[in-house]
């Protein structure tokens, strides 16, 4: 069954803006048509009901911090973060530390608590891939597995 079918409520698999900013991150990363990149930016930042001032960049590193800046604000909360954290490869530094809880009101008279536990995560080299299941190296002898999953 499908699930998108199978509901009252329109479900968002991908939007515009993400389009935009996809298309602009390529652009950057290929060092081409940075002026193209930018302007797909401050498309995202300039919609009516956002209206964010133009963004004025011309250098590669500067408009990749503001890609990267736009998509963590403009898709929080819809699944992309992680992803894009480990496609940029600067999770040993955005994931690692301790482990938060989050924040609740208990009674109308507390104010809200951030619960830290006593645990701390860390991130490695090799999980920026994910493991090969045996089974599928197993159908195919000629694929090895990830770096550091053996």
């Amino acid at each position: 069954m499908n699930f998108r079918s199978n509901c009252a409520i329109n479900l968002i698999i991908i939007r515009y803006a993400e389009i935009l900013l996809t298309a602009a991150e390529a652009r950057i990363e290929l060092n081409t048509e940075l002026s193209t990149a930018l302007g797909y930016i401050n498309e995202v930042r300039q919609r009516s009901d956002v209206n964010m001032p133009a963004l004025n960049l011309s250098d590669q590193s500067a408009l990749r911090d503001a890609v990267r800046h736009e998509r963590m604000v403009e898709l929080a909360l819809e699944g992309n973060r992680f992803f894009d954290i480990r496609r940029w490869k600067i999770a040993k530094t955005a994931c690692t530390g301790s482990v938060k809880g989050m924040r609740y009101v208990a009674d109308e008279a507390t104010e809200p608590s951030l619960y830290t536990f006593n645990r701390s995560k860390t991130f490695a080299d090799r999980d920026y891939l994910w493991p090969i299941p045996y089974n599928e190296r197993q159908l195919c002898p000629e694929l090895s597995q990830n770096t550091g999953w053996q």
